[in-house]
């Protein structure tokens, strides 16, 4: 049996007293798109500070592709196929488009025609001597992107990748994202505020609420649940 792309067995994070998130299992599938939803505070961020290595768990196992991470560092999971992306991009605002492409190949050498296929891939070719800076929101998410394509993952972390659009942005960064990984076969977990995005992308919907699952399932499932109405998606859902 293949083991899947992504597994949290009993994943718990306790920050003193707090409980941020709660014996959390789930297993992601190669080639799925799972979204991760939840009111503020649920727990979102913290379980993706945890797969990705920013923080560990307090109790539990986190595995990619079968193989339990421990404490890897952040690094080591992104040359292990875990591409991350945040809710604000991290870019050198001072480098160019391409700079900053090419240093996200610094650990796998630097190849012009992988600079210029990432960046096409985004459609931020023809901005590719701007300084990263001088990006409006949606091209800094899409270099963002960009840099983490050209690592060439396995599975992409997306952590809110519309954070900060309008409709028409995050219909455009979405198309992007989507073809993306139609493309490369990618297996894609993001986290989103916006329940149009997550019901016209998503596959299977993760639903947290005080840093545990409460709904896991369908897109239909989990619009249809009782409990994921009255804490998160209100009435009119």
């Amino acid at each position: 049996m293949i083991a899947p792309v992504l597994e949290l067995r009993g994943v718990s994070k306790r920050f003193g007293g707090i409980r941020a998130l709660e014996e959390v299992s789930l297993a992601v599938q190669e080639g799925s798109t799972v979204a991760i939803i939840g009111p503020n505070g649920a727990g979102k961020s913290t379980l993706f500070a945890l797969v990705s290595g920013e923080l560990q768990p307090s109790e539990g196992t986190i595995l990619l592709a079968g193989r339990a991470l421990g404490r890897l560092s952040a690094e080591r999971r992104a040359r292990a196929g875990l591409g991350r992306t945040f809710q604000s991009a991290r870019l050198f605002a001072g480098l160019t488009v391409r700079e900053n492409v090419e240093l996200a190949l610094v650990r796998r050498g630097r190849r012009e025609e992988e600079v210029r296929e990432a960046l096409a891939e985004v459609s931020l070719l023809e901005r590719i001597e701007r300084r990263a800076g001088a990006l409006a929101q949606g091209e800094r998410k899409r270099l963002e992107l960009a840099m983490v394509l050209a690592q060439r993952p396995r599975l992409l972390l997306l952590d809110e990748p519309t954070a900060g659009m309008g409709a028409q942005e995050r219909a455009t960064i979405m198309e992007l994202i989507v073809g993306a990984v139609d493309r490369r076969g990618l297996t894609m977990v993001f986290s989103e505020h916006d329940m149009d995005t997550v019901f016209a992308h998503a596959q299977r919907i993760v639903v947290l609420d005080r840093g545990a699952v409460v709904a896991d399932g369908s897109p239909q499932m989990v619009r249809a649940d009782e409990r994921v109405q009255e804490i998160y998606l209100g009435s009119a859902t």
